[in-house]
């Protein structure tokens, strides 16, 4: 079944997640939660120290 998955997320179109043995397709973002995590990143990254960076999970 894992195998699967990975074939799955190699060559899909839609994410999904593999939990338990099983595999969940993974709701989209939208416009609202893309804005939301992109400032909650700036305004962590402003506080860290010169060099360091965030990443989002994209």
């Amino acid at each position: 079944m894992y195998a699967e998955y990975l074939a799955i997320e190699e060559h899909g179109l839609v994410r999904h997640e593999y939990i338990g043995g099983e595999i969940y397709a993974m709701a989209g973002g939208s416009p609202e939660h893309a804005a939301l995590a992109a400032q909650v990143l700036r305004l962590i990254g402003n506080q860290l120290p010169a060099g360091r960076r965030t990443y989002s999970s994209e």
